[in-house]
Order: C-alpha cells, then sequence, then structure tokens
C-alpha cells in the first residue's frame, strides 16, 4: 500500500534510481581497484553496507530538497547528514539498551520512512 502511495505522488524518479545505480557500480568498481587482492564477495557486502547505511537513507532523507538541489548535492549531503544521524542515534540508542547488532538494520529503515513520510507531508 504505501508503495502505491509513494509511486503515486511521484517522489521516486527513475532517472535517478539509475543515478543511485551507476554511483554503486562506481563504488563497487573504486573498491575493487583498491583492494585487488580481496575476494569480489567480500567487497560486494562492504559496498552494500555502506549504501545500505549511508547513501540509501540519505537519499531519502534528502528527497525533500528535490526541487532545491541537483542529484549529487542531494547524495553528497545526504551521505554525511546519514553519517551523522546514525552514528548519534546508534550512540543514544545502546544507552537505551537495544543490542548494537541491530543498528544496521532498524536506524536506515527508520531513516527512509521517515524521508518517505517528510516528503509525502510536503507533497500534500
Amino acid at each position: 500500500m504505501l508503495e502505491e502511495i509513494v509511486l503515486k505522488k511521484e517522489i521516486f524518479d527513475i532517472k535517478e534510481l539509475k543515478y543511485l545505480g551507476i554511483l554503486f557500480l562506481l563504488a563497487l568498481t573504486a573498491f575493487k581497484i583498491a583492494f585487488f587482492r580481496e575476494n569480489s564477495i567480500v567487497l560486494l557486502r562492504s559496498v552494500v553496507a555502506i549504501f545500505w547505511l549511508f547513501v540509501v537513507p540519505g537519499y531519502f532523507l534528502m528527497l525533500y530538497w528535490k526541487n532545491n538541489l541537483d542529484f549529487i548535492e542531494r547524495t553528497v549531503a545526504g551521505i554525511g547528514i546519514s553519517a551523522a544521524i546514525i552514528g548519534i542515534f546508534s550512540y543514544y540508542i545502546s544507552l537505551a539498551g537495544l543490542n548494537l547488532r541491530f543498528h544496521a538494520i532498524v536506524l536506515p529503515l527508520i531513516m527512509i520512512f521517515a524521508g518517505v513520510i517528510i516528503n509525502l507531508k510536503k507533497l500534500d
């Protein structure tokens, strides 16, 4: 149901999703060049983890400024904002007692949903 709402409101641009895919492939290529002796599966896991933790939540958080900033600007700012938010919230959630192994799953999901909800409210 959320997918239908999001697609009807035109939050996502297919062109930008292609750009994210290209960015992923560029990051994977850069990791393969930098760590040429490592196994490809290990590099793939690392790049997927970086994208899941920082790039994807940052992209969704910065959708609010889609009309004001270009894709590259939103991506770079989103990565920094996502890293800061995940670092701060991870610290405080650990103090509250949530086990550290759940942070990599819970925090990006919360940030993605927050970004979608904020953008849906902006469009209304």
